[in-house]
């Protein structure tokens, strides 16, 4: 547990998933990966019939927020105590998680359990990202319920 990455969104189980992460990066001494993804606007279904400048400007916006967002989950003494990258990412956030995992050799993933809803009981049990990463990563992954 070197390498911890966790999956933040703005949910309550992300919060719950960063202090386990905190607590399992404080005990094995690892590093801490915070990753948000940012759902491309250009990917959504009305993006045709909207002006490029508006998808892109609000692509910008959807970026500049989550990488806030990172900035305010750890005091500068965390990051520098658990050697942290706070990265945002564009695109669906199973694929780049699990992208992020394999480029960067973590060697444990940590995400919020929501279940939010799936067409799956398995998906809508745990959330359908938290279910996707959990059956194609190929290190541990601990999901953290909300309460």
């Amino acid at each position: 547990m070197k390498s911890i990455l966790v999956g933040i969104d703005l949910g309550e189980a992300s919060t719950r998933a960063l202090e386990q992460a905190r607590m399992l990066a404080a005990c094995f001494e690892g590093s801490l990966h915070l990753l948000c993804v940012v759902q491309n606007p250009f990917s959504l279904p009305w993006a045709p019939a909207a002006p490029h400048g508006e998808l892109t400007a609000l692509l910008e916006r959807m970026r500049q927020d989550a990488s806030a967002h990172l900035e305010q989950r750890l005091t500068p003494d965390e990051r520098r105590k658990y050697c942290a990258k706070l990265v945002t990412r564009v695109g669906k956030p199973a694929d780049e998680i699990l992208a992020y995992a394999r480029e960067h050799a973590i060697t444990l993933i940590v995400m919020g359990r929501d279940g939010h809803g799936s067409p799956t009981a398995a998906a809508a049990a745990i959330g359908s990202v938290a279910h996707a990463v959990a059956c194609e990563a190929a290190c541990p992954v601990l999901l953290v319920p909300a309460a």
